[in-house]
């Protein structure tokens, strides 16, 4: 009994959460909006950590959508690895890694801001409803990820739809 408590003190203490909010840049049909990126690590696996993703973007004035097309959420398995740079050198070291559900891919190195050489990647889902590119530096904080692209297929109303987010300071 004294094992198992102290077992699950020790997954209390070792969990942790991992919270990243960005800015929406302006779009075609919005005039900015919020995006959070989440990596809880109680919902780890052996070998995958999930990001849960969730936008709402703040629509123009006198667009014709309704706004529950302009806000929603998106959960992204990814290998355990990718919680530290060496994930990323390992992606960029083999160029792509197939997923169950999606491709990763390193498009190589950029600079972004202040932020030199930086890993470029792109998340390809099989189901091809969407796309996501992220710009990672393992010297920023929390995700690492500085900038994150979503581009939506097979919106109603919209058909595809892109957002971009910049890491909040």
């Amino acid at each position: 009994m004294k094992s198992l408590l102290i077992l699950l003190i020790t997954f209390k203490v070792f969990a942790y959460t991992i919270e990243d909010n960005f800015s929406v840049l302006r779009g075609k049909l919005h005039k900015g909006g919020k995006l959070e990126v989440v990596i809880d690590s109680k919902e780890h696996t052996q070998t995958s950590m999930f990001a849960n993703i969730k936008y709402a973007l703040y629509k123009k004035g006198f667009v014709p959508v309704p706004a529950k097309y302009l806000q929603g959420d998106y959960r992204q398995e990814l290998p355990k690895m990718f919680e530290k740079e060496t994930g990323f050198l390992e992606l960029e070291h083999l160029q792509s890694i197939k997923l169950k559900d999606a491709d990763l891919v390193h498009m190589g190195r950029v600079n972004y801001k202040n932020y030199k050489n930086a890993h470029y990647i792109q998340i390809r889902p099989h189901n091809k409803k969407s796309l996501m590119k992220l710009i990672y530096h393992p010297s920023a904080r929390n995700t690492g990820w500085v900038n994150l692209k979503m581009t939506i297929y097979k919106i109603p109303v919209l058909g595809s739809y892109s957002l971009e987010g910049i890491q909040k300071n």
